[in-house]
């Protein structure tokens, strides 16, 4: 991604605070982060984007849809997280039907 790509990121974050601003569904600027995914260790490009002004926090892991994505995106701990609940739920059921 080069430098034009952030700055059309930035103008389409923009773009998309006024679409939700006259639409009456405004963001929640405290709760939006940013997160870059690459496969680049060297030369990686480190913009903050913005919303309204207000600078995203940059993270290095989210949850989205309830799935943990990381920059690497790999889905073990979705994995990991899905296997931990389908016991749990297993724990239960067996334990009920005794």
């Amino acid at each position: 991604m080069g430098k034009g790509d952030a700055t059309a990121l930035q103008r389409d974050l923009e773009s998309l605070a006024s679409w939700s601003d006259r639409n009456h569904l405004p963001f929640n600027v405290s709760k939006c982060e940013q997160i870059t995914i690459t496969l680049k260790t060297t030369n990686e490009i480190r913009t903050v984007y913005s919303i309204k002004g207000t600078p995203l926090k940059t993270s290095t892991g989210i949850r989205d849809l309830g799935i943990p994505i990381d920059r690497k995106m790999p889905f073990i701990p979705h994995i990991v997280h899905t296997v931990k609940k389908a016991r749990r739920n297993m724990g239960f059921i067996i334990r009920n039907l005794r």
